[in-house]
């Protein structure tokens, strides 16, 4: 029945090691868990967290032990989810549809994700300054939001499969090792500066 977490609830628990969020919460207030040293792993199952503090007062901010994040089904990500964090596994349901601005910003340790299969909209700056070094984005998308991918600078290789939206303003902007981009058959416009200082980039086929 728990359906909000306020501020600093667990703040410096030094005995925390993983979270458990049942689907029902929504709300999650500033340093919630904030500092706990050895918090690891969390298993996010609310489904749709409509407040949320963004910026260094974000609910997980300074937890430095985290590495893992396992989504539920069908949960909607949240603005600045894990901005700024040393998560290196990211596990999405294939159910979640929506990942929200800035979710993963400066998050540099995250090497690798797989997009869910039914991801509709990627959120502006979502996965800005990550250490991505390939990307597959399904063929649901609809949207790839502003900045999006921007300076994720180990980013070689992008696949977009065959779907219907537009690239966003500054998407992929200064991806400065992208040598390959698949951008399908259904793309409808790429936006301004959406592949601006790819430095490495040596081809790219525009579709019908």
């Amino acid at each position: 029945k728990v359906t909000s977490i306020q501020q600093m609830a667990f703040y410096q628990d030094t005995t925390l090691i993983s979270v458990t969020l049942p689907a029902n919460i929504s709300n999650i207030e500033r340093l919630a868990f904030g500092s706990c040293p050895n918090l690891n792993t969390i298993y996010w199952n609310a489904k749709n967290v409509t407040n949320y503090t963004s910026g260094n007062y974000h609910p997980f901010y300074n937890c430095m032990a985290i590495r893992n994040v396992i989504f539920g089904d069908s949960v909607r990500i949240p603005d600045h989810a894990f901005e700024n964090t040393y998560i290196n596994s990211v596990i999405i349901a294939n159910t979640t549809t929506y990942i929200g601005n800035y979710a993963f910003a400066n998050s540099s340790s995250i090497m690798a994700i797989t997009l869910p299969e039914g991801i509709e909209h990627i959120g502006h700056h979502a996965f800005e300054n990550t250490g991505l070094s390939s990307l597959r984005i399904p063929g649901y998308v609809t949207t790839i939001d502003s900045c999006a991918f921007y300076e994720c600078g180990k980013l070689v290789t992008v696949a977009i499969d065959n779907a219907t939206c537009s690239i966003g303003e500054a998407a992929f902007m200064g991806c400065s090792s992208l040598k390959s981009i698949d951008l399908g058959n259904s793309i409808t416009a790429i936006n301004k500066s959406a592949f601006a200082l790819c430095t490495a980039l040596e081809a790219i086929v525009i579709p019908n």
